[in-house]
């Protein structure tokens, strides 16, 4: 939505934000400081969103990231020791999306956020079944 529907002020915002979100992660990665980097993702992502132009979606979108954001501090914390990620991998995928949405090309905007979306949740999982589930016991009665 926000490749077909954003403005130029918008699109400013936009690679405002990625730009933003991008320093962050540089300066902060290597301390661990996880909330500006989660602080830099959910606004980088609420800005793509309010550039749709449609409010209803951004409300119900600010839901799931204020839900993302609990989710990724034990997250990055687990890219980081576990799958050697890095403030550049953090990143990945962001510039595409601008890129896009600069290009007014929505089914590339859209393919790149689901793909996103996706490698968080696989690298999500992995962080659950290595971290979480491989300690509970499931008995059945």
């Amino acid at each position: 939505m926000a490749a077909v529907g954003r403005s130029e002020e918008a699109l400013k915002k936009i690679e405002e934000s990625e730009q933003s979100f991008r320093l962050a992660a540089q300066e902060n990665y290597e301390s661990g400081e996880w909330m500006a980097i989660i602080e830099g993702n959910y606004n980088f992502h609420m800005t793509i969103a309010r550039a749709g132009r449609n409010q209803y979606l951004a409300i119900f979108y600010k839901r799931v990231l204020d839900e993302g954001r609990r989710m990724l501090y034990v997250h990055n914390e687990f890219l980081s020791n576990s799958l050697g990620a890095t403030a550049d991998r953090l990143n990945s995928g962001h510039a595409e999306i601008v890129e896009a949405i600069r290009d007014r090309d929505a089914d590339r905007a859209e393919q790149l956020a689901y793909e996103h979306a996706s490698q968080f949740k696989g690298n999500f999982l992995k962080y659950l079944k290595q971290s979480v589930t491989s300690k509970v016991k499931i008995v059945m009665a």
